[in-house]
């Protein structure tokens, strides 16, 4: 059931989101369970939402544009999304650790200055991350002044805050064009195929991929011809592996019927009871939707 913003905070869901994450991770391949999130944590989480949201939801519908419009609500959910999503053992979280540790203690510090970061990081990338990027200095302004986000102290000096992320393992931020792949010419790949790294393909496939294997849905906007597709399409390839993903690929038309993509899904699933169709053993389903919006 939909709700208007009016009616319905963002504090609701992400307060049930953030007391429903679990305890616990697992079980891994070997059968084992991992720690994982503690009332101490959720409740430093949900601490930084109370901190923060307002005030960036505030700034982002008095100062910036988004080319296409976003429910306040749903950004601050997204926050908690991309948090829980990096904030995982499968990732390099350790949960286990001290919760606070001295200023000279090795990265990746304690468990709270490490959500700190984690923190900043999805602030960017969800309140912020619908704008215009010709807003993303003022935007970069706007979170250096937070008075909540000024006594971490840390936060990337070079280049805006876009321009960094947070590493999982150890805690350090890092530039993302440190970790643009090399390209490697193939020549048995078709030109509209070929995906050569830069930092926007860096910084939306590794988005991407978080929020895929955490099995959150995602949506990719933008002008036609900017490699929105391509990007996606590399994405799960090169996390197939990795993740486990079966990817099912879609791409929609004016003539697309309900008919198509029932059988089009179909036909990637296997049979697991009579009246029963899931996902290959071992394997999640990758539903990649090209043009959602060309259906009639």
């Amino acid at each position: 059931v939909y709700v208007p913003d009016v009616t319905l905070s963002w504090r609701p869901p992400v307060k049930t989101f953030v007391d429903l994450l679990p305890s616990t991770f697992g079980p891994d391949p070997e059968g084992a369970f991992t720690t994982g999130w503690n009332d101490e944590m959720r409740a430093f989480l949900f601490q930084m939402c109370e901190a923060t949201i307002d005030a960036g939801l505030k700034f982002v519908r008095k100062h910036c544009s988004e080319p296409l419009p976003t429910c306040s609500q749903r950004l601050a959910v997204q926050l908690v999304q991309l948090f829980d999503s990096m904030a995982r053992p499968s990732e390099g979280f350790d949960f286990t650790r001290e919760w606070e540790v001295g200023k000279d203690a090795p990265a990746p510090g304690g468990v709270k200055k490490h959500m700190e970061k984690l923190f900043v990081f999805c602030y960017v990338w969800s309140i912020g991350g619908s704008i215009d990027p010709t807003q993303w200095d003022a935007f970069d302004t706007f979170v250096r002044k937070l008075e909540a986000f000024k006594s971490l102290g840390e936060l990337p000096y070079e280049g805006v805050v876009f321009d960094h992320f947070v590493s999982t393992a150890t805690g350090s931020w890092q530039d993302w064009a440190s970790v643009i792949a090399d390209f490697t010419y193939d020549a048995s790949t078709p030109f509209f195929e070929m995906l050569v790294p830069t930092l926007e393909t860096t910084r939306y496939s590794f988005l991407a991929e978080k929020l895929a294997a955490a099995e959150y849905n995602l949506l990719y906007t933008g002008h036609t011809g900017v490699g929105k597709s391509v990007i996606i399409f590399d994405t799960l390839l090169r996390a197939s592996d990795r993740r486990g993903f079966c990817t099912v690929a879609m791409t929609f038309s004016a003539q697309t019927k309900s008919i198509r993509v029932q059988e089009t899904l179909e036909e990637k699933l296997a049979q697991k009871r009579k009246t029963v169709l899931g996902a290959p053993p071992g394997k999640k389903i990758a539903l990649f939707v090209d043009d959602i919006n060309m259906p009639m």
